[in-house]
This record gives C-alpha cells, sequence and structure tokens, in this order.
C-alpha cells in the first residue's frame, strides 16, 4: 500500500509533493485505548516512500505522543515527536 494510493483528495488540483506527514496520535494514531494498524500502515508507507514523518500530541503532551510510538512499537521510525504543550 503507497501513502499516495490512499489520497483521498483525488479530484482536486495537483500541489506540489509534501515532503513531510505529521500524524496526530489523539484518536488517529491511538484511539479509544488502541493502536490504529491502519494508520500505522500508512505512516510506514510514507516512510518507506521518503517523506520525513512526525507524530504529535496536539492535547496530552510529548510524553503522551512518545507513549504511541512505543505502544505501536515504532521507536526509531518518526523523525520527530511533538506536542504543542511541553511535559
Amino acid at each position: 500500500m503507497s501513502a499516495s494510493s490512499m489520497c483521498i483528495c483525488a479530484d482536486m488540483p495537483r500541489l506540489p509533493q509534501p515532503c513531510a506527514v505529521f500524524v496526530d496520535e489523539d484518536g488517529v494514531l491511538f484511539s479509544r485505548g488502541q493502536i490504529n494498524p491502519h494508520v500505522v500502515a500508512w505512516f510506514k508507507a510514507c516512510k518507506r516512500e521518503g517523506f520525513g514523518v512526525v507524530i504529535w500530541s496536539s492535547s496530552r503532551g510529548r510524553a503522551h505522543a512518545q507513549r504511541a510510538v512505543r505502544l505501536a512499537s515504532m521507536e526509531g521510525m518518526p523523525d520527530a515527536v511533538d506536542a504543542t504543550q511541553p511535559n
């Protein structure tokens, strides 16, 4: 599965290829107490295709985002793990 094959905006005009993707762990990577395997597969496909990848926590902080990375067995895969609020 390639990242580009999962695009939901095929009807839109072509934009320059992004060089990085950001994945919010709150409700996306980690939802209802479980890792979303579809997001993990997409994330890995983006990484294989050369995208920079960032796991992001918009509400719970960096430690929570790092925990989601560990639970998804994705240590070392993201180029960054970040958050809007420090902890």
